[in-house]
């Protein structure tokens, strides 16, 4: 099943679920073949990809030919090499979203769903008593639930990058959303909300029925 929800050929979104697929499966780096499937991507791309993420100093992967698959190959360093302005920000670009995507801590989804379950009934509660006092009882209502916590997303981002605009800090959350990573704004909590959908529609030949 191709990802027809992100932008299909766009280098960002494309390396951005590359390094979050091999990041969630690196106890075993599997081949090529695999990767082509994921992102629908030929492999002279998907090897360009690999390079971009290793010279962002985020992963450093070689192949191993016997296996045909990829393994670890030592410690990732941003590129030293001269390289033209234009790819150094697109690297230091996608060092930045790989890396919130590694680092931020957003709330337990479950716990967040549970809470607003219990809210709804408790709404539908206080209507009925409010329609029928007789039959629901307001001093039976069960008190509201309980707020989840909601770890600020906002700060976390100022502390990995300190002094980048919010603007930018919104242009990253747009992009990492596009591509699957979704970080949403909820104004009824004040606070943001991340989900993360990259996987959830890739039909998995490998996968263990």
């Amino acid at each position: 099943m191709k990802n027809e929800h992100w932008p299909p050929g766009t280098r960002i979104f494309r390396q951005i679920r590359l390094y979050h697929y091999l990041v969630r499966h690196k106890e075993g780096y599997r081949g090529p073949a695999e990767l082509k499937h994921f992102l629908s991507a030929d492999t002279r791309m998907i090897q360009r990809d690999l390079k971009d993420i290793r010279d962002a100093g985020l992963l450093k992967l070689k192949y191993n030919k016997k296996e045909k698959n990829y393994i670890h190959g030592g410690e990732a360093s941003f590129t030293q090499k001269a390289i033209k302005p234009r790819r150094r920000e697109h690297l230091l670009r996608l060092r930045r979203l790989c890396t919130l995507m590694t680092c931020l801590e957003g709330p337990d989804l479950e716990e967040l769903d549970s809470y607003e379950t219990a809210l709804h009934d408790y709404e539908c509660s206080l209507q009925d008593s409010k329609e029928d006092p007789e039959a629901f009882p307001p001093d039976e209502i069960e008190d509201p639930p309980k707020l989840p916590d909601f770890p600020d997303i906002k700060a976390q981002y100022e502390t990995l990058f300190p002094g980048l605009s919010l603007r930018t800090l919104q242009r990253d959350f747009q992009t990492l959303s596009k591509a699957g990573y979704t970080i949403t704004y909820r104004p009824e909590y004040k606070a943001y909300v991340i989900k993360d959908l990259i996987e959830d529609e890739f039909d998995d030949p490998w996968a263990v029925s």
